[in-house]
């Protein structure tokens, strides 16, 4: 059967998700997982851990932008064996 994957390169999810988290303040629903993560420093992993707990609408908006980007440049690229 053949299939064509379409995925997100490694880390970008990560760093699309760094770029949107702006906990604004301690009313924020996001304000406690920003200050733990904060506690685990800077660094990909911290950022890797974000893009799989967080659930915003700009970031899911811009992820699937980002996908149909990846679907079309996949498809533009044809099958690949």
């Amino acid at each position: 059967m053949r299939y064509l994957l379409v995925a997100p390169k490694d880390g970008q999810l990560a760093k699309l998700a760094a770029r949107t988290f702006r906990p604004c303040g301690p009313t924020d629903p996001y304000w406690a997982i920003g200050r733990t993560l904060d506690a685990l420093g800077s660094g990909i992993g911290r950022d890797e851990l974000l893009s799989l707990i967080y659930f915003n609408r700009t970031y899911a908006e811009q992820q699937v932008g980002l996908g149909r980007e990846d679907a079309k440049a996949a498809l533009a690229a044809g099958w690949q064996t």
